[in-house]
């Protein structure tokens, strides 16, 4: 009797990381501009502390114009080795 052959089921990546508002937010464009400058590619990894994190611009709220930054958690190198692909 032949063996049957166990199909495993292809492993899913799940996304361990998003981005989130941080702590940069100014209420008018040349503030917002300016912070801009300042802190990008400067946000730091929360695990390596070593590699930029992917920023990204946000408006917070569209009654009162509020702009901010939005980060990711991890950096690329590190949510590789979280994720191991």
């Amino acid at each position: 009797m032949p063996k049957k052959e166990i199909i495993k089921p292809k492993k899913k990546v799940e996304p361990v990381d998003f981005f989130y508002q941080s702590k940069y937010t100014a209420n008018n464009v040349n503030d917002f501009m300016e912070i801009w400058q300042n802190v990008h590619n400067r946000i730091a990894c929360l695990n390596c502390n070593i590699e930029p994190v992917e920023i990204k611009k946000n408006i917070v709220d569209k009654t009162v114009p509020t702009f901010g930054i939005l980060r990711k958690q991890f950096c690329f190198k590190c949510w590789l080795n979280m994720v191991k692909i």
